[in-house]
């Protein structure tokens, strides 16, 4: 207890540990904004993608060589965007009336775009792009209209348009950004679809030609499973996010890990090479240095990464975005904890056999890609985390912390394969602790080179 009060004050007094807690939370936070000042700065997705925004009109040219759009249905398509703006059936959201905005729509896009589509026009146009139609006579007014950003395309329909279904579109020469987007296209398709039906079939099947499925969602439970509620949209965002919840979980859970093993793995590096190590020693068991150093390293290291933990993850927690039982994240900050007490125990003994901190650090990479290594099978996880390869990953010691992490992010775990889990990890920590210890005792007064396996093996049995 001396050497762990001694290590956990050292570490947390330190400014460099103390400056950590404030800077580094700021430079993510810089960090995950520069993307959107990047796109500001550089004038815009509209001047990068060469699209408008919806609340400015995007002019779409049609040059019908084929002779088969109706000006009367182009114009109907004008009037019905126009009407569509009115009506608040496009973007942006925030100029619907606010009962209108569902709770998801500030979300970022890669989450909220599926929920946000629900309320999204389905009538056969591009619902977050506000287009004029306008017809061109020639070629060379359809290009002249381009040259001069007038339309921002010209969709030209050959005279063979109806043997082969083809068509160009003229458009800006893209930027190094612009990833050839056509604009228009579903508003071009809408327009030709229409003028080819006119007359043809009734108003009833010509809207149903355009506006072909409205469909929406019902889930069937599988066989045992209790029935199925349709889900309201704070459920289906929670749905939505279930998928990010194993990857969000892991992350922080692993980063515990790993950075408190950190300080450990360090702090025997650089205590070996002044040899301190050597004169505490002489008072204290090897197990006793090596366990007083494990726990006041690792809880500075834990608390360091408890408090991003937290930062990152109760956030969502508190605004209810994430839901997941008291009881789920206690086990799984059980499972770190013993994670911790295993790999500090194996860096422990990594930093006492290698000749200096950098190799110790070598040596310890193989410790995280094995523990990091159920991350690398997430789909296998995702697809069922009851299955055999995630089951058996949480089972053996060296991946069971961030598999059963994954494992109890997705779901509840039977209670017998948690407490097969904990056994075995328990055993496994004090195992390294004993295994740690005997290295510990011989690598230490080591200098030089880093031994061979046979001599650290020997060091192993007999201690």
């Amino acid at each position: 207890m001396v050497v762990a009060q001694r290590e956990f004050l050292a570490t947390v007094t330190r400014k460099g540990y103390l400056l950590s807690l404030i800077l580094l939370p700021l430079l993510l936070g810089f960090i995950s904004v520069l993307p959107a000042v990047a796109i500001a700065l550089s004038g815009g997705s509209e001047e990068l993608l060469g699209l408008k925004s919806p609340d400015e009109v995007m002019v779409i040219g049609v040059l019908d060589e084929a002779d088969v759009v109706l000006d009367s249905w182009l114009d109907w398509h004008n009037r019905d965007q126009d009407a569509a703006w009115t009506e608040k059936r496009m973007k942006p959201l925030e100029q619907q009336p606010a009962s209108a905005i569902p709770a998801h729509a500030n979300l970022p896009d890669f989450v909220g775009d599926a929920l946000n589509g629900n309320n999204r026009d389905r009538g056969g146009f591009d619902w977050d792009m506000r287009i004029q139609l306008r017809r061109y006579a020639d070629a060379g007014a359809a290009r002249a209209a381009v040259r001069s950003e007038e339309a921002s395309a010209v969709w030209r329909i050959p005279t063979d348009y109806l043997a082969t279904g083809s068509a160009t579109v003229l458009m800006p020469r893209l930027g190094p950004l612009n990833p050839g987007i056509f604009p228009g296209h579903l508003t071009v398709a809408r327009l030709i679809r229409r003028s080819l039906i006119d007359g043809a079939v009734s108003d009833q099947v010509a809207t149903r030609v355009i506006r072909i499925l409205d469909p929406t969602e019902e889930e069937i439970p599988l066989e045992g499973e209790a029935a199925l509620q349709e889900l309201n949209p704070a459920e289906s965002l929670e749905r939505a996010l279930q998928t990010l919840l194993p990857i969000l979980f892991a992350s922080f859970f692993s980063m515990m890990i790993f950075i408190a093993s950190g300080y450990l793995l360090d702090g025997i590096g650089e205590e070996k090479e002044n040899r301190v190590l050597e004169v505490l020693l002489a008072s204290l068991l090897p197990e006793e240095l090596l366990l007083g150093k494990i726990v006041g390293l690792g809880a500075a290291g834990l608390l360091q990464s408890a408090f991003f933990a937290g930062l990152g993850l109760g956030p969502m927690l508190y605004a209810g975005l994430v839901t997941i039982s008291a009881a789920r994240l206690g086990l799984m900050g059980l499972f770190t904890l013993l994670g911790y007490a295993m790999f500090a125990s194996l860096m422990g003994a990594s930093g006492a056999v290698a000749g200096n901190r950098h190799e110790g650090r070598q040596i310890s990479a193989v410790w995280s890609l094995s523990a990091m290594s159920p991350m690398f099978l997430l789909p296998v996880f995702l697809a069922g985390p009851g299955k055999a390869i995630p089951v058996g990953l949480s089972f053996f010691p060296l991946t069971a912390p961030i598999a059963m992490t994954l494992r109890l992010s997705l779901g509840e775990v039977p209670a017998w394969q948690l407490l097969l889990a904990v056994v075995l990890m328990v055993g496994t920590a004090l195992f390294a602790w004993r295994i740690g210890s005997r290295l510990f005792r011989v690598g230490i007064l080591m200098t030089g080179a880093r031994p061979p396996l046979k001599v650290i093996w020997r060091w192993i049995r007999e201690g």
